[in-house]
């Protein structure tokens, strides 16, 4: 959502109607990567007001974070809590495993993302292992990804799309057994999501679905 007057109609807009289907929401109300400016507090206290509606399910407030960003989080989420102390915050987990990181992803994420896609470079045991590694930097997994999309490359390769980023089509039975690995391994959650270019291959997403 956009902290503006206009964004937020919209926003409010598009959950009352996500509610009507028995939709919840996590709005995105994060940076990371190559963004390492945080909202501004006051920015992050407009979009606050999104709490009111009840199919908000959590704050995202770091996506693809490392150590540059943990003290953008640390501000977001002090302002969050002070706004929407029953709301949880929501960030996936890149960051090197040092104190630091350590701090920020037990004492201000409430469900941290982990995830690691060994399709097609890397084995299912490797993935396995990697949430054991995780539990004991930073506790218990609590959800994952599950790659049931389309990376925009393996499109462009086939006249599908235009984006240029890694990854390959699942195979339905893949996209089973990466679930399956997480569960195994003590996720609580998952998360399946689309890619746009999914939709140019319907038969795909049939099956994936």
């Amino acid at each position: 959502p956009s902290p503006t007057d206009e964004g937020m109609d919209k926003f409010r807009q598009h959950m009352r109607e996500c509610a009507e289907h028995g939709i919840q929401l996590v709005p995105y109300i994060s940076y990371g990567g190559a963004g390492v400016i945080p909202w501004e507090t006051e920015k992050v206290r407009r979009v606050a007001e999104l709490a009111s509606e009840p199919n908000l399910l959590a704050w995202y407030v770091g996506d693809d974070i490392t150590m540059v960003h943990l003290d953008g989080i640390q501000q977001t989420v002090n302002t969050l809590r002070e706004e929407t102390p029953n709301i949880a915050t929501v960030a996936d987990y890149i960051a090197s495993e040092t104190p630091e990181a350590q701090t920020v992803f037990t004492k201000y994420i409430d469900i941290r993302c982990q995830y690691n896609y060994p399709i097609p470079n890397e084995t299912y045991e490797y993935y396995m292992n990697y949430f054991d590694e995780q539990r004991e930097f930073v506790g218990d997994p609590l959800w994952t990804w599950v790659q049931s999309f389309m990376w925009g490359s393996t499109a462009s390769k086939f006249g599908l799309g235009i984006q240029d980023c890694p990854g390959p089509i699942p195979d339905p039975e893949q996209v089973r057994l990466m679930a399956h690995a997480a569960v195994n391994r003590g996720v609580r959650g998952l998360m399946f999501f689309p890619h746009h270019s999914l939709q140019l291959v319907p038969e795909l997403a049939g099956e994936v679905a």
